[in-house]
């Protein structure tokens, strides 16, 4: 499982992902960007400023590996 926290996240890291087979979860801070993050392959997709990453990682678990980018920083 791979989760990525992701503002301008390049579409690339996703599908390298996916292709290794890993499950891939994802947040933004918009719908727009989770429409967004859905549409490139995204697994999960959700909203950081409504749910907490723990709750979603606990729900979706387990995790094998975890890569966290933290790109919404420049919001």
């Amino acid at each position: 499982m791979t989760l990525i926290d992701s503002h301008l996240m390049h579409s690339s890291v996703i599908q390298l992902a996916k292709q290794a087979g890993c499950k891939v979860i994802a947040s933004a801070g918009s719908e727009e960007k989770i429409s967004f993050l859905r549409s490139i392959g995204t697994d999960v997709a959700f909203n950081y400023k409504t749910e907490k990453t723990l709750g979603v990682l606990k729900r979706e678990g387990p995790i094998d590996m975890c890569v966290l980018l933290l790109a919404h920083l420049i919001d």
